[in-house]
This record gives structure tokens, sequence and C-alpha cells, in this order.
């Protein structure tokens, strides 16, 4: 929960505390009494504490960290313990604006200054600033500071400007993971001397809106996938987009791991519907290191159970079923391993044969991969031999000539990357 300036009033800070339950425990929210309320907004301004300002050393969150005591003290004048923070903060933003103060005064007074120091210096005056932005004597250091300052934000204005031109002429995931970064970078320094630059503002909107897009086009992609039960291709259209705004806060981070949960959740059922129980609990983890929810966390739970003491040969018949989806669909890997993973579960020779003769069918299906894996590093397009090869030594190491075609590939793709 972050408060957003002043809360005005008991009231409004009802209402706040309301949004952050959920819909069903709102009527709770507004009946507990003040001493409740109050208690909730010191624990929350413990935690805050501990973590802001004690292991980050945040200053910029010192007033933010410091009004959940304050409206603490609202609701309840006789708390015991948020007037102890309150003074903790307080004696905390003392020693840090002092300390950069002391800093900047130093460096201001020395002379022939390094570019190193230069920058040491507004930026002490800048975070100085973030504590006691009013103070008399920041305001004058602040002035005097002033055509440093000037001056490390123009050298920096011009490489970031560079910077952006090339990140909107570009398309390329892998280049794109070079150039952003280092436009952050650039955008921090400027950001720690200079916070709220304007040109920092519209450069970082225009770029978030370009890497936006292009990750959209992935996100569509997924959609796609997912609408036709190809889950691998989903996620692997995901993690494309994942790497696109690598390193830049965009907006549709958010819905990259909104549907990247969906994926895993669906294709976890997926497996479970096949009896492939384990693979369903890794799908419903992945699922759950995005978002904790009850539904994934049951799916894991009836996965785990059936994995433990599962009844494979009585699951035969959605076993083959899901073995002969993933042969339609081209997953020729999964349905490999599907096979090898419940052979050895089952009790009944005549379901062991059945999975043996699917291997069969798997190994008669690699010929047409194996041709269209040579076409395409025929045809220069690496990747695609690359992923052809791969699945196909996964699957048997010694089919004709593919590990070798897949050394060849490999080599390609690094010489490309510049990597040898």
């Amino acid at each position: 929960m972050k408060f957003i300036g002043t809360l005005l009033s008991v009231g409004v800070l009802a209402l706040t505390i309301s949004a952050c339950v959920s819909s069903s425990d709102m009527y709770l929210a507004k009946n507990v009494s003040d001493e409740a309320k109050a208690d909730f907004l010191y624990k929350q301004g413990v935690d805050n504490y501990e973590d802001l300002i004690v292991q980050k050393n945040d200053v910029g969150a010192i007033s933010r960290v410091r009004k959940f005591f304050e409206h603490t003290l609202v609701l309840d004048p006789l708390h015991p313990q948020a007037q102890t923070y309150i003074t903790r903060i307080d004696d905390y933003a003392d020693r840090q604006f002092n300390r950069y103060m002391e800093r900047a005064k130093k460096l201001q007074d020395k002379e022939n200054r390094s570019a190193t120091e230069e920058y040491d210096m507004v930026y002490a005056v800048a975070r100085a600033g973030e504590i006691k932005s009013f103070d008399k004597d920041l305001l004058r250091l602040k002035m005097n500071t002033r055509k440093s300052r000037n001056a490390i934000v123009e050298r920096r204005i011009g490489p970031l400007l560079v910077h952006e031109e090339k990140i909107l002429a570009e398309t390329n995931p892998k280049t794109l993971a070079v150039l952003v970064p280092e436009a952050n970078r650039l955008m921090h320094s400027i950001d720690s001397v200079d916070p709220g630059n304007g040109t920092v503002k519209k450069t970082r909107a225009t770029i978030g809106d370009h890497i936006g897009t292009l990750a959209q086009q992935d996100l569509e992609n997924a959609k796609t996938h997912l609408g036709n039960k190809k889950y691998a291709d989903a996620e692997a259209s995901l993690i494309k987009a994942e790497k696109t705004v690598s390193g830049f806060d965009a907006p549709v981070k958010d819905e990259i791991a909104q549907l990247k949960y969906t994926v895993y959740m669906r294709w976890g059922t997926a497996h479970y519907d096949a009896g492939r129980f384990d693979a369903a609990v890794t799908r419903a983890n992945q699922a759950l290191a995005i978002q904790r929810t009850t539904e994934a966390v049951n799916l894991k739970a009836k996965s785990r159970q059936q994995a433990s003491a599962p009844d494979y040969d009585g699951n035969i018949s959605a076993i083959i079923s899901g073995i002969d989806t993933s042969i339609a669909k081209g997953n020729l890997l999964e349905a490999w391993d599907t096979c090898n993973a419940n052979i050895p579960r089952m009790k009944q020779k005549t379901n062991q044969d059945k999975l043996a003769a699917k291997k069969t069918e798997i190994l008669a299906a690699l010929k047409p991969v194996y041709t269209a894996g040579i076409d395409a590093y025929n045809e220069e397009d690496y990747e695609l031999a690359q992923d052809k090869f791969s699945q196909i030594v996964e699957i048997q190491a010694t089919y004709e000539q593919a590990q070798a075609y897949l050394d060849r590939a490999n080599s390609k793709l690094r010489a490309l990357s510049g990597s040898n």
C-alpha cells in the first residue's frame, strides 16, 4: 500500500484501508474500530520502514513511510509505538541530509574537481533535496552548483538522444537488449542529479511506447497459440516479449505476466487431464511463481496427489490420447517424453506395448522434421534448423546426420552473433 500526498481526514484514510482488501472484506474494513485500523497502518509502516529505510536506504521514501505512523496517531493518539518510529525516521532524515550536505559542500570547496567528483557533488545535492527540499542552505547550494548540474546533464543528453534514435529504428530483441540498458543507464544518471528532467521523461515514454508495440506483436502471437492449445509456442512468444521489454519498465509487462500465468495454468491442466501429473506440477509451480492463486495451488495439490500414487494403467486411454494430440501438433519431443515417463509406470504388459508402439510412430515422424531441418539449414535459417535438429537429437541422438547438422547450425549462429 502506498500513500501519495497527505491524507486529509480519517474518512479518506478509511477508504485507503478499504482499497487494500478484497471486495469480500469491505464490510469488515468499514466496521472495524479506529484502534484496529491504527494497528493495521502501524504494521504496514513497520514493514515499509524495515524494507525501504533499513534495507534499501531509500531517502526518497522517508516522507511516505512517515505518513503511516502520522495517520496511526490520527486514529489512535495513544498508540504506544508510532511516535517512536516517527522519531527514528526524523533522526534518520537529519543524519542523511547532513551527510549529503557535508559531502556536497566539501566537493564544492575543492579546486580542480574531477568529472566523477563533479557528479558526486550534484548527486549529493539532489539526494539532500529529496529529504528537505526547502532548506535554505540546500537552496543556496543548489543555486551555486547549477552550472555543474547543467553541464553534467548536457553531456548525457546527446548520447541519450542517439540511443533513442537507434532504439526507435530497431526491432531485433537481441540488439534492443544491448541498446535499452545503456539508455536506461543514461536516463538514471540524469534523473539522479536532475529529477524530473523533461527530456528524460519524453525519451522514456517514447522508448516505452516503441518496445511496448514490439512486445505487443509477440503477445498477440502468444494469444493465438494459446487459443490453439499450442502451449510451448505460446510460452516461446511470451519469453520473446519479455526479452524485448527487459531492462525497461514498459506497461505491457503486467499483461505479459498475466498471460504467461494463464498459459501455465492451461498447460498444467492439459498435462493433468492427459495423466502427466509430474509435468502438471511443474506448470503449476511456474504459474505460482507469477501469481499465487487458489486455482494454481489446487492444481499443484491434486497433481502431486495423483503423481504420488496414481493408477497409470487406468489412465492409459487419456495418456495415449495426450500423446496422439502432441504428435498431431508436431510436439514430438513432448510425446516422446510422455512415453518414456509412463512406460515404467505401467504394470500391465499390454499398456507398455501400446506406449512402445507410440514410440515407433514418433520415430517414423522424425523424417519430415529432419527434411525440414535440412531445408532450413540450406536456406540459412539457422535458428529454425537448430530447433528441428535439437528436437531430433533429443529423441534419437544417432538419427542420420542430425547431430552433425545441429553442430553446424550452432556454429553458424555463434559466428553470426559474434561470440566466436
